[in-house]
């Protein structure tokens, strides 16, 4: 979705930014993974990338994804059945949960460990970060950032006149 900039000059367009931040809690052995602003799906692609690389240097771990700053959910049903074809991030031995407070993000995410159920067997969708804690057994979470990544900020392509 392309929003218009500024109210004098409607022909100033943008696409809209997301960011991702990865974070790691050493003591509980959880990596997190926190989406602000305008999600897509290759934003979730990215997450994942990341979250199986930090993996590899820093052990198994389990994991969060976290929605609850999510501004809009830019995933489409057949995104989230590539998504969920996707090696996971987190091994399936480990609990993955999912914090999703908006009934956008959570219906996604819910069918999102439908469609994945065998690969991730771990996986939970729940409303609130302390429930994501609590599942985890997290006491007192103290979470470094590991990585800031913005999302690419491209200019569309001009319309032709008709």
């Amino acid at each position: 979705m392309i929003h218009a900039v500024g109210r004098r000059n409607l022909r100033k367009w943008c696409l809209p930014m997301g960011l991702l931040r990865v974070e790691c809690d050493e003591r509980n052995k959880i990596v997190r993974t926190v989406y602000v602003g305008v999600t897509t799906a290759r934003d979730l692609q990215k997450g994942n990338s990341v979250v199986r690389k930090c993996l590899k240097s820093h052990g198994p771990y389990s994991g969060i994804t976290d929605f609850s700053a999510v501004t809009k959910f830019n995933v489409s049903g057949g995104e989230m059945r590539a998504l969920a074809r996707l090696t996971p991030g987190i091994p399936a031995n480990h609990l993955k949960v999912i914090v999703a407070p908006k009934d956008v993000t959570f219906g996604m995410s819910r069918m999102f460990q439908m469609l994945t159920d065998e690969a991730r067997p771990n996986l939970r969708v729940v409303r609130t970060k302390s429930e994501a804690y609590k599942l985890l057994g997290a006491t007192r979470p103290r979470f470094l950032e590991l990585l800031v990544s913005r999302g690419k900020r491209s200019k569309p392509r001009p319309r032709k006149a008709a």
